[in-house]
């Protein structure tokens, strides 16, 4: 019999900040724990939150685990080692408690609604085959939420950022130019124009398909057999970032036990299709190694996607290149699109700005774009920016040329 054992411990402080005053201040420390057993050929598992001892989950494995999945593609290999990032400060949840009063008390046209999580973790995968792996770190969740009055939308924008020790204050007071851009509606045009969308990778589901190494092998996606080929434009790379704690990416390894030789895993370089992303299942079945993208937390099993996708930042940040673009909308909220099975994505459009020469204009009317993948990242392709437009993101924003339908 051999095992391995996932335990997270996680303390936690919260604000909520709800109808521009502060709500609750909450404390919590939690631990969970996930353990896999190998036995027979399977695997059984089974989870646990609070103290628990291995004794206690190998026999929870016997009594709850089931029947079992099949295991016939072995372990990781044996690796000790451990790493700390940075920690959050306190400090960080007070410094968003002063700036969103002062925030909601500057603009009372609007209902501020918001969180600001600072959070401590512990992540170690201990294992009988010689894993002993810890990563310790911490991250701020943050964000804040507002609506205006009389609006008849669920929300009509955020802010947000990410990182360790993110400038909250500098976020939430620099955002009035947008709000008072919300105050005032801009005229959009249909027909093609350069969109920045702030889910920069909501066009290329078709292609994260395409880096599944059992999708590539089984040819069930778009881009199978063309490895090694060039697919898009030069200033296109795509990478699936590994361990970046200033970021709140503490963990260098995946739920397997597999440490990348290097943190990030290059997928597309310079446009050419250069890997695929594998576990230890699918990369035993395809004769691939594991790049460590087998993801599992406690409570589940593992599945293979990505840690950190993002597109490697470009030379100009995304704020010189729209002042070099007569119009340039930046599409802050998405949400329902979806890709067909030939990569044309399309999307309605709930939240977005136009900015005229880089100057900000207004808010954009609601409206629908659509876009293919290969001229995303190809000919409608303008630039890949240096930033996101949410400070702290990582990687790079993609500015493109997308058809716009007005609702």
């Amino acid at each position: 019999m051999q095992f391995d054992r996932l335990s997270v411990h996680e303390k936690t402080e919260t604000v909520k900040f709800e109808a521009g005053a502060i709500a609750s201040i909450k404390h919590s420390d939690i631990r969970r724990h996930g353990v896999r057993r190998f036995e027979g050929g399977k695997i059984y598992q089974c989870s646990r939150l609070g103290e628990a001892s291995l004794a206690r989950l190998l026999e929870d494995t016997k009594e709850w685990g089931g029947p079992g999945i099949a295991h016939d593609f072995g372990f990781a290999p044996a690796h000790v080692e451990s790493r700390s990032g940075e920690v959050a400060s306190s400090t960080t949840r007070e410094e968003f408690e002063s700036a969103s009063l002062e925030l909601a008390a500057r603009y009372p046209q609007f209902v501020f609604t918001g969180s600001c999580a600072i959070k401590h973790s512990v992540t170690s995968l201990t294992s009988s085959y010689g894993l002993e792996l810890q990563a310790t770190g911490g991250t701020c969740d943050w964000y804040l939420m507002y609506q205006r009055k009389g609006s008849g939308n669920m929300f009509d924008g955020f802010v947000t950022s990410e990182g360790v020790r993110p400038d909250i204050s500098n976020e939430l007071l620099t955002h009035g130019a947008f709000l008072q851009a919300q105050l005032h509606e801009a005229s959009l045009p249909p027909g093609r124009s350069p969109v920045l969308l702030v889910d920069t990778l909501a066009p290329v589901k078709k292609l994260q398909e395409s880096l599944q190494v059992h999708r590539y092998f089984e040819g069930s996606c778009l881009y199978a057999g063309r490895l090694n080929e060039q697919l898009f434009a030069q200033t296109v790379t795509l990478i699936d970032a590994g361990y970046a704690p200033k970021n709140g990416r503490v963990d260098f390894f995946d739920g397997e036990g597999t440490v990348r030789p290097n943190d990030d895993h290059i997928l597309i370089e310079n446009g050419v299709f250069k890997n695929l992303m594998s576990d230890r299942r699918f990369g035993q079945k395809f004769n691939y190694p594991s790049t460590g993208n087998g993801l599992r937390n406690y409570k589940s099993g593992v599945g293979l996607g990505p840690r950190g996708l993002m597109f490697a930042p470009g030379n100009k940040s995304w704020r010189e290149i729209v002042k070099g673009l007569d119009r340039c909308v930046v599409a802050v909220i998405a949400a329902g699109g979806d890709s067909n099975d030939l990569g044309e994505f399309s999307t309605p459009v709930q939240i977005a700005y136009v900015y005229e020469k880089g100057e900000l204009i207004g808010r954009a009317p609601q409206f629908s774009l659509k876009i293919a993948l290969n001229d995303y990242l190809g000919k409608n392709l303008i630039d890949v920016a240096s930033d996101q437009f949410m400070t702290g993101t990582p990687g790079g924003a993609v500015i493109a040329e997308m058809d716009i339908l007005l609702n």
